[in-house]
């Protein structure tokens, strides 16, 4: 028997199997990887349009990177472990980027490798962002406007923010804020609305005790506000905003 022509024979079919599997990993998963490859590359172009002073503050680009490399790692591993650290990474460390932010949480939802908890919480989460972002446009919108001359005057509009966190005990007391708010200000606008952990993470957020934010024009009205409800047995802490929205003062409960 010749061993040289039976070596020849076993090498190519060797090549030829590993062709057929080639092929067929290209036709089952190719996909697959160009779209995550096309997603890491739409969510580091977000980052690179960045300015490097935003907001007046600078960030640091290669953290960001890091973390989207990390992610999309994490999604390619297919591993639901390393998927749930990067969706936790991407919920508490990307809170000053909800674009960038949203984009990662949308990968992480749409990967087959997420437990079904990881993508329900990655697109409820999108969802959360989106809906308190566009709600915040639309009361700044309507609050900033100048203050009529006489303070009397002035309609006051409360938001007030339950932390999502601890809703059970938070809703319901911003539901009586909202009670005790009309009842001392007859005539005044009070929301209550959600405020979701993945806000709640971000800078100039990051809220641990119940407050009352108000702009530098605001400080007297803010002192009432705070004397009132403590003497039906809310504490809430003073916190003087940068924002100047007149005539609207903010709540937090979250303990």
């Amino acid at each position: 028997m010749d061993f040289s022509k039976l070596i020849n024979l076993i090498t190519l079919a060797a090549a030829a199997l590993a062709a057929c599997l080639s092929g067929f990993m290209n036709l089952k998963y190719g996909p697959k990887l160009q779209a995550l490859e096309a997603a890491q590359n739409r969510t580091n172009l977000l980052i690179s349009e960045q300015s490097l002073d935003q907001g007046g503050k600078k960030f640091d680009r290669d953290f960001k990177f890091s973390i989207i490399d990390r992610v999309f790692t994490a999604i390619g591993s297919g591993k639901q472990e390393q998927i749930s650290v990067a969706l936790a990474m991407v919920n508490t460390m990307l809170g000053d980027d909800p674009a960038t932010q949203k984009e990662l949480l949308k990968a992480i939802g749409n990967t087959s490798g997420a437990s079904t908890a990881d993508q329900v919480q990655a697109f409820a989460n999108v969802e959360k962002i989106v809906r308190f972002d566009s709600a915040q446009v639309i009361t700044m919108a309507n609050v900033v406007a100048p203050t009529p001359v006489n303070k009397e005057d002035v309609k006051w509009r409360f938001d007030v923010f339950y932390g999502e966190g601890r809703q059970r005990s938070t809703q319901p007391m911003a539901e009586k804020l909202s009670m005790v708010l009309q009842q001392w200000s007859p005539g005044a606008v009070a929301r209550i609305r959600p405020l979701p952990d993945v806000v709640n993470a971000r800078p100039g957020y990051g809220l641990k005790q119940n407050e009352i934010r108000y702009d530098a024009g605001e400080v007297e009205k803010a002192k009432q506000l705070q004397a009132v409800l403590e003497k039906k047995g809310i504490r809430m802490q003073l916190h003087e905003s940068f924002s100047r929205t007149g005539g609207y003062i903010s709540l937090f409960v979250v303990e």
